[in-house]
């Protein structure tokens, strides 16, 4: 597996083969994501193994409506990404 490259994504490095968690961390990275709301679960777990390498916070929650108005006010208290 790829080491994630933090602060930076792989753009014109050439084909690299990765996982799609690591190609969704990539992605989170180069737009500048530094926290993702969201629920522990299955689908996400190869992402959580990948997001403290990449700078990434990972705030749990346990109802998804409430992981949306979180993501919200973050975005606009912050004015960066709400994920």
């Amino acid at each position: 597996m790829m080491e994630p490259i933090q602060g930076s994504a792989l753009v014109g490095a050439g084909p690299v083969h990765m996982t799609p968690s690591e190609a969704f961390v990539e992605t989170l990275v180069a737009n500048g994501v530094k926290h993702v709301f969201g629920i522990v679960g299955s689908a996400c777990m190869d992402a959580l193994d990948l997001f403290p390498a990449a700078g990434i916070r990972y705030i749990p929650v346990v109802h998804e409506q409430g992981g949306g108005h979180m993501a919200d006010g973050y975005a606009r208290v912050s004015g960066r990404h709400g994920v």
